[in-house]
């Protein structure tokens, strides 16, 4: 990943099971299928090799 130095990460959910069943399940918190866990493993790897973002007030 190669972003500059004051970049914005957004990450969505992985694929639960309604997300698989096609369903809409608005604010109901179902679970993660097994795809879904890897893609969150995936994305954790991913963001882990980024240093540290520090916060600045000025």
């Amino acid at each position: 990943m190669n972003l500059g130095p004051r970049s914005l990460i957004l990450v969505r959910h992985g694929e639960s099971t309604a997300n698989a069943a096609g369903a809409f399940t608005g604010r109901l918190d179902v679970p993660l299928t097994e795809r879904g866990r890897e893609q969150a493993r995936a994305v954790g790897r991913r963001l882990s090799e980024r240093e540290p973002a520090g916060s600045t007030c000025r």
